[in-house]
């Protein structure tokens, strides 16, 4: 132990040796992997403490600063390795330790220098100064180390080093262990991208999008309700017509919007909901022209359309897309207020509505929670999740949750039977979790006794209908 620790003191004083410009022929110490390790150690030890004493009483740890030190130096180590050639074979170990050692007495001395332009009246220049003369310094010391190492042999490796020094703290993001008041670090090619990302940025704002009116937003709705369901083309008679309503609930994330706006022309397209269908949407974007997906609007969306169709014939597909929880859907827009909807609301409403032949389709996590309230002698409910489970695909930069992808842009796309298109969806979802390793979301399903009629009747009605068009082609 005694032995390593005179090792070391070896290596600080050749680093003091070489910065100071003694005349006497510098020898470099062997060095061997423990001997870099704790010098390393030291040194990263050092930058810590002259950072936290530089940061002021305020400075903020970020453990972060560690790693980014410990991958400077690596670098380092790997860079002095790789100049080690058969025409000069220098003890790569003792060199790097001896490196450290400079590195490791400059972060002291550099830091003192750095605040006396602070602490007296000097220009602000002063502090750029210290900078470039504490570069110039580590420089100077690395040549001298590098040359004493190749004493005897080809000398490039004294101008080589100073680079290979400089090079990792350049190239790598800096990052200081302790933040505050008074930062000293080198500058990197990651802040000249910073300083250029900020440039464009400024040259070319982003306009800021107006504040909602949330006031006159509210007194729209009604107007809005009423217009939407003016559109709705009324039941033929003896037709199993299929009115859709879909609600995008939560405003914070487009993917929901972006959703339940190509779900509803899917079914307009492949299951003839179209001129029967209208929107709930929270959003920024459509709050001037559509409804909220709030629980006060779906429910007066509900008995409007109970109003329009005929109940006896006619089928309700509600799809609804938002995040959730156990016996929760999320019906979220800031600023608004607005409260979630929970299974027994929802099941409260649809009653109320007089609607009778429903096909409820819920895209959230644990929406499987909602089935027991739903549950229907004639109601087909779809979830995309066991009461437990999560579901998958709700990040803003998706077109569609995995659920609604897998249902509506690929099952719904193929056939019109729901239950045909939930177990197709079921087996697509359960093989991109699987491709994703995530945890299985279980998709749940209920069919109730009476509504299987119901879905066979519009399936043979749209059967015939794409059929004539296929006679009239």
């Amino acid at each position: 132990m005694h032995a390593f620790a005179t090792a070391i003191l070896r290596h600080f004083a050749v680093a003091l040796r070489a910065l100071l410009f003694v005349r006497s022929p510098l020898v470099i110490p062997a060095g061997g992997f423990a001997t870099v390790l704790v010098m390393i150690g030291l040194a990263v030890t050092a930058s810590a403490v002259t950072e936290r004493w530089l940061g002021g009483p305020d400075a903020a740890f970020d453990p972060s600063g560690i790693s980014a030190a410990l991958a400077a130096w690596a670098l380092f180590a790997a860079l002095v390795q790789s100049l080690r050639r058969s025409s000069r074979p220098f003890d790569a170990g003792g060199l790097i330790a001896s490196c450290v050692g400079v590195s490791c007495v400059l972060t002291v001395v550099g830091s003192g220098l750095y605040l006396l332009p602070y602490q007296l009246p000097l220009e602000p220049q002063a502090g750029l100064a210290t900078f470039l003369f504490v570069m110039a310094w580590l420089a100077l010391g690395h040549w001298r180390l590098g040359r004493a190492a190749t004493q005897g042999m080809p000398r490039r490796l004294g101008i080589a080093l100073p680079l290979v020094a400089l090079l990792p703290m350049v190239l790598l993001p800096g990052r200081p262990m302790f933040s505050g008041e008074n930062d000293f670090g080198v500058p990197t090619v990651w802040d000249a991208v910073d300083v250029w990302q900020a440039k464009t940025a400024a040259a070319n704002p982003t306009p800021r999008p107006p504040r909602i009116d949330v006031e006159a937003a509210w007194e729209r709705q009604p107007d809005l309700i009423a217009k939407s369901l003016a559109k709705l083309a009324p039941s033929r008679p003896g037709v199993p017509e299929l009115y859709f309503v879909g609600a995008a609930a939560f405003a914070e994330q487009d993917v929901f919007k972006r959703e339940i706006t190509s779900a509803r022309q899917i079914a307009d397209e492949n299951l003839g909901s179209d001129g029967r269908s209208l929107l709930l949407v929270n959003h920024r974007d459509t709050v001037q022209d559509t409804p909220l997906a709030s629980v006060t609007n779906l429910e007066k969306v509900l008995a409007g359309v109970g109003k329009v169709m005929d109940v006896d014939k006619d089928l309700l597909v509600l799809f609804a897309t938002s995040h959730g929880s156990k016996g929760t859907f999320a019906v979220s827009f800031p600023r608004f207020g607005l409260n979630d909807l929970t299974p027994a609301r929802l099941a409260a409403m649809l009653d109320k509505s007089g609607i009778k032949n429903r096909v409820i389709i819920l895209s959230a996590c644990h929406s499987g929670s909602f089935l027991p309230a739903l549950e229907h002698p004639s109601t087909l409910v779809l979830a995309a999740a066991h009461a437990d489970k999560t579901s998958f695909g709700c990040s803003n930069e998706r077109e569609w949750t995995y659920f609604g992808d897998a249902l509506f842009n690929h099952a719904l796309r193929k056939t019109t039977s729901f239950i045909e298109a939930f177990n197709l969806a079921s087996k697509t979802v359960a093989e991109w979790e699987a491709a994703q390793g995530l945890d299985a979301s279980e998709p749940q399903m209920f069919v109730g006794h009476e509504i299987g009629a119901k879905l066979d009747a519009l399936q043979r009605r749209l059967t015939m209908e794409h059929q004539a068009a296929l006679a009239e082609k």
